[in-house]
């Protein structure tokens, strides 16, 4: 909320609520910040004194997350993220770049943490290009190089599967594994905010791309105003079909 308002919801897992295979009852870890203590004293990383940084054998529990700059939202929640690991006793750096050095540093795996962004497909299939085994292989897109057998497995099932239930069933199975791993935190997902003029008709939108179909919106005769007329005149295939084509 403090960085999208009402337009974003808590992320659920590699996948988005779109898909009509996406369970939403994925079970989540839950935020204890209390127990997430005990967890880090019981491994051996602990404060030398209340509000201080934790150590292990001499080492601060310290690490580095690479931003880039042209993401004004991933920049701000970089800072949120680093105050509520502070509170932990957690010492997060941000290393901010361009989004060219960004990709090259995640593609060489040269990174302690960073904080990516992906535009899902029409398919949750896409899942494989970016968290599978196969992926995290040097040229793939799982750039922390997230293995498990079983959840390679039921994401291929998934893929396969032709009865929409069945295919649900695997994919739910196969989300609830990668969020128990946390390879990664899924942050947010974006809610997609499309402005249009009550005069135009649209067709039917797709959420992933609710461009696709964009030759066929109109506008009626009786509501056209001046500046429609004069883009009419500019488009010869309109007088022919009485319809306005916006951009």
């Amino acid at each position: 909320k403090n960085l999208f308002d009402t337009l974003a919801m808590v992320g659920i897992g590699p996948t988005v609520r779109a898909y009509p295979t996406t369970d939403t009852t994925v079970k989540q870890i839950p935020f204890d910040r209390e127990m997430a203590g005990k967890i880090l004293d019981s491994v051996g990383w602990r404060r030398a004194s209340a509000g201080g940084i934790r150590s292990k054998n001499g080492l601060p529990m310290r690490f580095t997350l690479i931003v880039p700059v042209s993401s004004l939202s991933r920049v701000r929640i970089a800072v949120m993220i680093q105050e509520q690991l502070r509170q932990a006793g957690i010492d997060m750096q941000i290393e901010q770049m361009d989004y060219s050095a960004f990709t090259e540093r995640q593609a060489e795996r040269k990174f302690d943490a960073a904080l990516a962004g992906w535009h899902l497909g029409s398919s949750p299939g896409g899942a494989k290009d970016t968290w599978s085994s196969e992926a995290a292989e040097k040229g793939g897109l799982n750039y922390g190089e997230y293995r498990n057998a079983s959840y390679d497995s039921l994401l291929d099932s998934a893929i396969a599967a032709v009865d929409p239930d069945k295919a649900k069933g695997f994919f739910r199975r196969a989300n609830q594994i990668i969020v128990d791993d946390a390879p990664a935190v899924w942050l947010y997902e974006p809610k997609t905010i499309l402005a249009i003029d009550r005069r135009i008709r649209t067709t039917p939108m797709r959420p992933n791309s609710w461009w696709l179909d964009i030759a066929g919106w109109t506008i009626p005769a009786a509501e056209r105003i001046p500046r429609d007329m004069v883009m009419l005149k500019n488009q010869p295939n309109s007088a022919q079909t009485g319809s306005k084509r916006p951009k």
